[in-house]
């Protein structure tokens, strides 16, 4: 296996499967195409929301989950939900939110 290599300024850490972590600057992930992410858990919407000019509240900048709107109500998920995109291809700040594999 092929690790990325690490980036000396990083907003993102890859854990691989046998526990190996490298420190990346998400766009790395773009950039070395390791951002399919389709039917992983992710923390889009519980620790990053994304508002649109109409007020809807999205769990993410890839929009995968609506969670409602600032002009009614809108709640975080309690918990990691299954990513439905193809590919991860946001700004880095949903490219670094965690992601596991199931």
């Amino acid at each position: 296996m092929k690790y990325l290599k690490s980036d000396e300024n990083s907003n993102a850490i890859v854990t691989y499967d046998d526990g190996h972590e490298v420190a990346v600057y998400a766009s790395s992930i773009v950039n070395n195409n390791v951002n399919l992410f389709e039917g992983w858990s992710c923390e889009a919407g519980v620790s990053r929301i994304f508002v649109l000019p109409d007020l809807t509240v999205w769990s993410g900048e890839c929009q995968n989950d609506y969670l409602g709107s600032l002009a009614d109500d809108f709640n975080l998920f309690p918990k990691p939900t299954v990513c439905k995109q193809k590919l991860c291809l946001n700004n880095p700040d949903d490219l670094a939110v965690k992601k596991m594999k199931n």
